[in-house]
């Protein structure tokens, strides 16, 4: 049946929410509560196109809604939108002959159309990219975005916005495009202080603002927050449930340790002469002493 056939090729995130297994996401969002939030409940909501950088937290948006939607239902709104969560190469997979994938495509469109429901697609370059036979995904998609019957969510950073709108100016023209920005340092440092408790990571702020720091400097191709909430998964996995406040001294030790780089460039409280760094340049260059 209908849930069946989605099943094989996308996640029903309200549902994994509900069995607990969707990862929560922490504190408040301003971003949600003015863009997203209550227009996706609304009768005929729009088709979001969220645009931001990596790491920026646009996925976990999506998870947001569906917490957000699964508080609907508890409180007794009729049939709150459900969102599929999926791929473009979950929807090509195992799709080796001729007219295989655009089938997929075609009964995963009409088996959405009219419910509200939302199809979650995390990259927008990936369903506009043409496939062996000259044909995307998009292409499917499209009728029944233009006609109002079907809605997405599909997420890009600015680049492939850019793109886009010069390759298939006609596609993005059907969503509502809500922007993705980084946070604030003192954002971020809340955010991941509050995500640290929650992992039963105890970093003091003077701890997390040096984090921050090294991040900020090292770290320049991912986005806040999500590169600091990933550290601090990692923190979670090399603590094995070890009780120790972290103070700035300690959070540089374990952010050379993931990081590799070498304690005397990170912390303030370790002295690196000239010496020490001509000994870590000569490491990484051969035939370079000069």
């Amino acid at each position: 049946g209908r849930e069946a056939g989605e099943a094989r090729v996308a996640d029903e995130l309200v549902g994994r929410a509900a069995k607990g297994k969707l990862p929560l996401v922490v504190g408040d969002s301003t971003l949600y509560d003015s863009a997203i939030g209550a227009q996706t409940l609304r009768p005929n909501p729009p088709s979001l196109l969220l645009v931001g950088p990596s790491g920026a937290g646009k996925t976990t948006l999506v998870r947001r809604m569906a917490f957000h939607h699964l508080a609907a239902k508890k409180d007794g709104e009729a049939a709150p939108p459900r969102i599929y969560s999926t791929s473009k190469d979950r929807i090509i997979a195992g799709m080796t002959y001729l007219g295989m994938w655009q089938e997929r495509c075609i009964k995963l469109a009409r088996e959405l159309t009219d419910d509200g429901d939302y199809l979650h697609i995390g990259s927008l370059s990936g369903i506009l990219e043409a496939q062996h036979d000259g044909a995307t995904i998009a292409d499917f998609f499209e009728p029944g975005l233009a006609d109002g019957t079907l809605r997405m969510i599909v997420e890009c950073t600015l680049e492939e916005l850019e793109r886009a709108r010069r390759a298939r100016p006609g596609f993005i023209q059907h969503f509502t495009i809500v922007r993705v920005d980084e946070p604030s340092a003192v954002e971020t440092i809340t955010l991941s202080l509050a995500y640290a408790r929650r992992k039963q990571i105890d970093i003091h702020p003077s701890a997390m603002k040096r984090l921050v720091r090294h991040l900020t400097s090292l770290e320049r191709g991912v986005a806040f927050p999500g590169k600091a909430l990933r550290f601090v998964d990692w923190m979670a996995l090399e603590s094995k449930g070890e009780a120790k406040k972290l103070y700035p001294r300690d959070a540089s030790e374990a952010y050379s340790r993931y990081s590799g780089v070498p304690l005397t460039l990170l912390s303030d409280d370790v002295a690196a002469g000239a010496g020490d760094l001509a000994k870590l340049l000569k490491a990484h260059g051969i035939g370079q002493d000069a």
